[in-house]
């Protein structure tokens, strides 16, 4: 049961930590560009 609940510790620290780059990313660029389409 120790091992189950250090796991799952680690695991919500790490989806936080993924949670907070992915939200300071989207602040710090800021609007995207929209490109035309391609001949592709």
């Amino acid at each position: 049961m120790k091992n189950t609940l250090f796991r799952l510790g680690h695991m919500l620290l790490g989806w936080g930590t993924v949670g907070v780059v992915y939200s300071l990313t989207d602040r710090l660029q800021g609007a995207g560009t929209l490109l035309p389409p391609s001949a592709l």
